[in-house]
């Protein structure tokens, strides 16, 4: 009996710190000016996730570039360069901060830049991050600077805005490199 108590409460606690994931299905991300969107499209049992970028122009849409993407299912977000001529797809979709494709660079056109876990650029100690059984958060925000830079703001705390324990770093995606 004391068995079966402990395991059920075993398992309740971890129940109780995972995440909850929606069912995986197309999102569109727009570039800060809105003038370019990129859908992402998971995978599937037939085709690898994707991404197609569009220019959102007055009357109509047009297709600037679109390519497959590293993440086995999807990415959780994605960020669209202000011009559309690349992403920034970020995490997994089902393990936000963990593994490899956390934060992979695609440059003009769809070019595979760089793909980068936690550890290959945090300035914490991956063990200082709060986290979950799926999860470690760790962005406090990722934005376009213009199209050739990228600001990501790391922290380990749960809440982004105390500044004590946040760095601000730069993405060069004419290096394709972490300044």
């Amino acid at each position: 009996m004391k068995i079966s108590l402990c395991l059920f409460w075993c398992c309740l606690s971890l129940y109780s710190f995972a995440d909850e994931w929606p069912e995986l299905q197309k999102k569109r991300y727009y570039s800060s000016n809105r003038a370019y969107f990129a859908d992402v499209i998971p995978a599937n049992r037939a085709t690898a996730c994707y991404v197609k970028v569009y220019e959102n122009r007055a009357k109509a849409v047009a297709l600037k570039w679109q390519r497959n993407l590293l993440n086995k299912e999807a990415p959780a977000s994605a960020v669209v360069a202000p011009d559309g001529s690349s992403i920034i797809a970020l995490d997994n979709w089902g393990s936000v901060g963990r593994g490899v494709n956390m934060f992979v660079a695609y440059g003009p056109r769809g070019m595979l830049g760089r793909s980068y876990s936690l550890k290959d650029f945090s300035p914490f100690p991956i063990s200082s991050f709060s986290r979950s059984v799926t999860s470690t958060e760790r962005a406090c925000g990722v934005e376009y600077v213009n199209s050739k830079k990228v600001r990501v703001c790391i922290t380990p705390e749960l809440d982004p805005r105390v500044a004590a324990k946040r760095k601000i770093l730069f993405y060069n995606l004419l290096t394709m490199r972490f300044e």
